[in-house]
């Protein structure tokens, strides 16, 4: 293999490398002018426009390409696997403590691609019916010898997956409890929230320590 051909297939493995990097799943939340929200906020764009034979619609989701501060929809993920959509990464950063039967808002993102969840609140609101993978984790490490306390799923503000409750023995270590489940969504009003409940008799504060302790994560299985 002679040395002009090596370096046309580097050239070619890095050109490819480039635009996997590059490609990202996002949703039209405009179309005059176009814009697409890649859950990545604060990045700004200074051009967005739409491949030819394309014309974007608001919720659409779409594949784009970024090339620096420009973006480049290249169309609408209308069938097949939506790779990307729902994908989000929740966390709960300031103090909290809750009464049982309390909801859990996960107040800071390690990312959101679809912008599907709200921080304010803690829903997470599928704009695409289909299945989804929901995972969560919360627990405390002040819960009274032999309590008892559960992460559960809800569903449209109803008690949806429960899981097994994580007990705390005598000897005051702490007590975690989560859960991962399939759950389908219509892809318009559905929403999920993780609430927290215990035996503590009062409110009991949730152990906090970065992004690890105190999530909420899901993306989209298929449609």
């Amino acid at each position: 293999m002679n040395a002009d051909l090596i370096r046309e297939l580097l050239i070619t493995q890095r050109d490819q490398a480039d635009r996997a990097v590059r490609h990202r799943i996002g949703v039209v939340t405009a179309v005059s002018p176009l814009a697409v929200d890649l859950g990545n906020s604060g990045v700004v764009y200074t051009s967005v426009s739409s491949r030819a034979g394309y014309a974007p619609a608001v919720g659409d989701v779409v594949s784009v390409l970024a090339f620096g501060n420009d973006l480049l929809v290249q169309s609408k993920l209308a069938s097949g696997s939506k790779s990307g959509a729902g994908v989000f990464s929740a966390y709960r950063a300031a103090a909290l403590s809750l009464t049982t039967g309390s909801a859990i808002v996960f107040d800071s993102e390690e990312r959101d691609l679809s912008g599907w969840y709200d921080t304010t609140n803690g829903r997470f609101t599928p704009q695409i019916a289909g299945y989804y993978r929901l995972s969560w984790l919360a627990g405390s490490l002040v819960l009274p010898a032999a309590g008892e306390l559960q992460a559960i799923l809800h569903k449209n503000g109803a008690l949806f997956k429960r899981m097994p409750p994580s007990v705390m023995g005598s000897g005051g270590s702490g007590a975690f409890a989560g859960g991962s489940v399939q759950v389908q969504a219509n892809g318009t009003t559905d929403f999920f929230q993780v609430f927290f409940y215990h035996t503590a008799g009062g409110a009991l504060a949730l152990f906090l320590s970065g992004s690890d302790t105190c999530r909420f994560d899901g993306e989209m299985i298929c449609g």
